[in-house]
């Protein structure tokens, strides 16, 4: 799981975003820096290894979703009503209930 979280320490002045020397050795050891100004967070600045493993984890999570669904729309479909595939409204009423019931509608 990705370490979202902030120290006090780890924000950067957007005012000294100029002063590499400044913030890049922090952004490495730490690989990740609040930007702001005026105490407001304007955004994030990522250590290239941080921004790669973020990357993988969401594909990860993407595809993991992605076979969940494969899985309930290939048994919704092998459902059979009278023995004959769901086609058309029937299978349209049937997704709709997987769905609701899975809180994705």
């Amino acid at each position: 799981m990705a370490d979202l979280k902030f120290d006090l320490d780890d924000a950067l002045n957007i005012s000294d975003l100029r002063k590499i020397s400044l913030w890049e050795p922090r952004l490495s050891k730490i690989g990740k820096l609040r930007l702001q100004r005026n105490g407001e967070v304007l955004g994030v600045l990522v250590s290239p290894s941080e921004w790669r493993a973020l990357a993988e984890r969401a594909q990860a999570y993407e595809r993991a979703f992605r076979a969940i669904e494969d899985a309930r729309d290939r048994r919704i479909i092998a459902e059979r009503e009278d023995g004959d595939l769901l086609i058309g409204d029937e299978l349209d009423r049937a997704l709709g209930v997987e769905l609701t019931e899975a809180g994705l509608l």
